[in-house]
C-alpha cells in the first residue's frame, strides 16, 4: 500500500513517462571499464534508455554500440592524455548533431566543460558529483591545479542542477563554494543482479577454503585510502578467537606499490596463510564471491593534503554485498554512513582503528543471528529505496523539472 507521498510521486512519474526525452550523457568513466562511477553511468543509461532517446559521449577507447538502443560517441581523450580544447570541441560537435533536451555530465571533473557548453548551446546541463571527481580531480592532469580548481568551481556554478550521491558530497560542494542547486540522490544497486544464493563450492574448493572457515571479503581497488591494511592489522586479534578465518581481497592497484605494501604487511604479521589476493574479478562474477563470504568488510580512511581531499563519497559495493544479505563492516568516514546504517544494515567502526575493527568482526562471528538480521535489512533497503530503478526515476524528475521551466522558450 502506497502512502500519500509515494502515491504523488508515482502519479508524477507516470505523467512524466508520457514525454520522451532526448538525453545526452558525458561519461568519461563508462563500461566496459569497471568501478563505482562506471556502474553509476551504466545503470543510469540502461534504465533511462527504455523510455527515452539516449546518447553517450565517452572515451575513444570504448567501443560503439554495446548497449542496446543507446548511441555511443567515443570522442573523449584518455585520462593520461586529456586534451581539454579538443575534447570540448568534439563534445560540442556531437551535441549539435544530437540536439538533446538535457546534457548530463556524470563526472564532476568534466563540469569544466559547462562554461563552454553554455556559450555555444542553449541546453540545460546537469552534473553528478561523486566525491573524488571534484575533491581530487584526475582529469586533464597536465593542467595547473590552481587553475583547474578555479575552472571547476566556475563550471559547477554554471550548471543548471547538481546531483550529489551523498549528503557528505553535497557538503563538500558547498565548502568549495558551489551556489548551484544541489539535490542529494543516493547511489543504488541492482537487486536482480545481486541477490542471495548458495555459496559457490567450486570457488571455495579452488581457494582451499574449508566449510569450517570464516571468510571475510573486500572488493575494492588496492589503494591506501581504501583501508585494506586496517583489516589486515585487525586479523591477529580475530585469529586468536577464530583461527580458521580467511581474508580475500578482490581488486587491483591503479598505480603505486599498495599491493606490495599489503603483502609485506601480511608477511610481517605472519598472515600469509590467512590472506588471499585474488586480483581482478569481472563484475559479473562478484555475486558468487559476495555470497560465499561470511562478512563483507571495507574500512576506508579520509586522506587530506594541502591540495586535495581523497575520501569515499558513498560506496556502491556495500549495497551489492548487502543486497546478497551479507553483514557489512565499514568505517565512519565520508559518505559511507549513508550507504551503511550503523546497527541496521551493517556495523560502522572508526577509520584506522584496527582494534575496533577486530571487535566488530568477532562480534559478527559470535552472533550469526545479528549478521542475518543486518543482511536482511540491507537487502530490504535496496529493494525498497536504493535500487537503480528508483534512482533513475528521481533523476528523471529533475530532468522534467528543468525542462518544464521556460529555459528553452
Amino acid at each position: 500500500m502506497l502512502n500519500q507521498e509515494e502515491r504523488i510521486c508515482f502519479i508524477m512519474f507516470r505523467k512524466m513517462k508520457q514525454s520522451k526525452f532526448k538525453i545526452l550523457f558525458i561519461a568519461h568513466e563508462f563500461p566496459p571499464f569497471e568501478g563505482g562511477m562506471q556502474t553509476y553511468a551504466y545503470e543510469l543509461v540502461s534504465n533511462l534508455s527504455t523510455d527515452n532517446d539516449v546518447s553517450v559521449i565517452c572515451r575513444k577507447d570504448i567501443e560503439e554500440g554495446h548497449i542496446e538502443n543507446v548511441k555511443i560517441f567515443p570522442v573523449l581523450s584518455e585520462t593520461k592524455n586529456n586534451d581539454f580544447f579538443e575534447d570540448v570541441e568534439n563534445c560540442i560537435n556531437v551535441i549539435k548533431d544530437v540536439n538533446p533536451d538535457i546534457i548530463h555530465i556524470l563526472n564532476a571533473g568534466f563540469s569544466i566543460f559547462t562554461v563552454h557548453l553554455k556559450k555555444e548551446l542553449n541546453i540545460p546541463v546537469i552534473v553528478t558529483a561523486h566525491g573524488k571527481d571534484f575533491m581530487k580531480p584526475w582529469v586533464f592532469p597536465k593542467a595547473d591545479e590552481t587553475e583547474k580548481k578555479k575552472l571547476l568551481l566556475e563550471g559547477l556554478n554554471k550548471a543548471d542542477s547538481i546531483i550529489a550521491v551523498s549528503n557528505y558530497t553535497k557538503n563538500k560542494l558547498l565548502e568549495l563554494g558551489v551556489k548551484t542547486n544541489i539535490s542529494v540522490i543516493l547511489n543504488g544497486c541492482d537487486p536482480q543482479k545481486f541477490h542471495p544464493k548458495k555459496k559457490n563450492q567450486k570457488i571455495l574448493a579452488k581457494l582451499n577454503i574449508k566449510e569450517r572457515d570464516n571468510l571475510l571479503l573486500t572488493v575494492s581497488r588496492l589503494m591506501d585510502r581504501k583501508g585494506q591494511d586496517v583489516v589486515i592489522k585487525a586479523l591477529p586479534s580475530v585469529l586468536k578467537k577464530y583461527p580458521n578465518t580467511k581474508y580475500i581481497l578482490i581488486g587491483t592497484q591503479d598505480f603505486g606499490y599498495e599491493e606490495e605494501n599489503l603483502r609485506n604487511l601480511a608477511r610481517k604479521l605472519n598472515l600469509k596463510k590467512n590472506i588471499i589476493f585474488l586480483g581482478y574479478v569481472p563484475d559479473d562474477n562478484l555475486i558468487d564471491y559476495y555470497n560465499s563470504c561470511d562478512i563483507f568488510i571495507l574500512t576506508p580512511r579520509e586522506i587530506k593534503t594541502d591540495n586535495y581531499i581523497d575520501a569515499e563519497g558513498f560506496g556502491i559495493v556495500y549495497l551489492e554485498a548487502g543486497s546478497c544479505e551479507k553483514p557489512v563492516i565499514a568505517s565512519n568516514t565520508g559518505g559511507v554512513p549513508e550507504a551503511v546504517i550503523d546497527g541496521e544494515t551493517g556495523i560502522l567502526v572508526e577509520p584506522e582503528n584496527f582494534e575496533e575493527t577486530a571487535n566488530a568482526i568477532i562480534r559478527l562471528l559470535e552472533n550469526s543471528e545479528l549478521g542475518k538480521k543486518l543482511g536482511k535489512n540491507a537487502r530490504k533497503k535496496v529493494m525498497e529505496e536504493l535500487n537503480w530503478k528508483k534512482i533513475s526515476e528521481k533523476i528523471f524528475q529533475i530532468y522534467h523539472t528543468i525542462s518544464s521551466s521556460s529555459y528553452r522558450a
